[in-house]
């Protein structure tokens, strides 16, 4: 993976982890939390949040979302502001990687 994407992707694509139905089979570590704090609202509170909050909103749930477009339409900004906001810069990351190679010309 390091070679197609780069560092900046790769962290980004930690943000999938928030995905509800992603959360059992990919837990999240302290340091995968770390490179959203600046965006953060309240970075202090996101490890409470995610783990305590939002986790166990969707314990149980039987078709809980499976995209971070789903999980943003039934996240709730005001009751997981971080989580929200976690999800809504993922939603932006480019998901691929595009190389243009020019000919080479002799």
């Amino acid at each position: 993976m390091d070679t197609q994407f780069s560092d900046l992707q790769t962290k980004a694509a930690m943000g999938l982890k928030f995905i509800p139905e992603q959360m059992c089979s990919s837990p999240v570590s302290a340091s995968d939390l770390e490179w959203f704090n600046d965006d953060l609202p309240s970075p202090q509170s996101l490890p409470a949040e995610l783990h305590f909050i939002w986790q166990a909103r969707w314990k149980g749930v039987p078709n809980p979302p499976t995209s971070l477009q789903g999980s943003v339409a039934h996240c709730d900004s005001q009751l997981y502001p971080t989580i929200y906001t976690v999800l809504s810069i993922s939603c932006v990351f480019p998901v691929t990687s595009c190389e243009y190679q020019c000919p080479r010309t002799c």
